[in-house]
């Protein structure tokens, strides 16, 4: 269902909305003000002020009742935002039924407000962000033998990649490592963190790491047949491990391995969170 300018349903105004922060503090004897131990941001509520156009009162029935199987605090979804610029998108529910208002004298109009509870606060690109590390795949070879010791045939600029995170918060990032390679690690070389799996995966197989809050994890994918595990007891717990987001700016990403760091290759995935679009 689309709100716009056009059409059989007019948007008239879209409040973003404000989105409060909540501070942890703590106080001791004699302190004056308060020790700041954190902050974290609350929830955005949208609301929508439309106007419905029916040529009838029987065509504005069936538009109340399309409008009212949609916008159904039931159902959870995306709304995606136009700011006259570009999308944003932002996951969202109802948080009431649609508060229907006056009917116009000539009964083809109605207008009426809608409220999306986004458990999220931030907007999001519609489509993620992809960033793909080096990939060299053996494709020819031949007998060769040079006499010259030290004669540097070819070089290999991989295994990072700078990405930036255009955004206004830490994001969580989805990375697919695709094998041949032994125990894959990937450091955020611009905070010091790091993610390693202790598997050897094939050519055949993928892993997916995913650093989502509350969705952290570690998935190994047989690409043949999709089939998929979920390996999270395979993190390395001997070496100090963070399922880390792309802090906000660049970011230097580092792809290695014990053994295969050179055909292995891994791509990523991540959405910038915007607080104001």
């Amino acid at each position: 269902m689309a709100f716009g300018y056009t059409g059989q349903i007019i948007l008239e105004h879209l409040d973003l909305g404000e989105v409060p922060v909540e501070r942890q503090t703590s106080r001791g004897i004699g302190q004056d003000g308060v020790s700041e131990l954190g902050r974290t941001i609350g929830t955005r509520v949208l609301t929508a002020r439309c106007c419905l156009i029916g040529a009838d009162e029987e065509e504005r029935f069936a538009l109340r009742r399309r409008i009212g199987r949609i916008l159904n605090p039931n159902v959870s979804g995306r709304l995606i935002y136009n700011n006259g610029f570009r999308d944003y998108v932002i996951e969202c529910g109802l948080g009431s039924t649609v508060d229907w208002g006056e009917m116009f004298t000539n009964r083809r109009m109605q207008r009426f407000e809608a409220q999306f509870f986004c458990p999220s606060p931030f907007l999001l690109d519609v489509f993620e962000t992809t960033g793909e590390f080096l990939e060299v795949t053996p494709r020819l070879s031949f007998p060769l033998r040079i006499g010259v010791p030290g004669f540097l045939f070819s070089s290999l600029a991989g295994g990072q990649i700078m990405v930036e995170n255009v955004g206004d918060a830490p994001s969580p990032l989805r990375m697919v490592v695709f094998g041949p390679c032994l125990n894959p690690s990937i450091t955020n070389q611009t905070t010091g963190e790091s993610i390693r799996v202790l598997f050897d995966l094939r050519s055949s197989e993928s892993i997916e790491i995913t650093t989502h809050f509350g969705n952290k994890r570690i998935t190994l994918r047989k690409l043949a047949d999709g089939t998929e595990a979920n390996i999270m007891h395979l993190l390395d717990m001997d070496t100090p491990t963070s399922f880390f987001s792309l802090r906000p700016g660049r970011n230097l990403l580092h792809f290695s391995a014990d053994v295969g760091a050179d055909i292995g290759r891994m791509n990523i995935y991540f959405s910038p969170r915007y607080l104001m679009v």
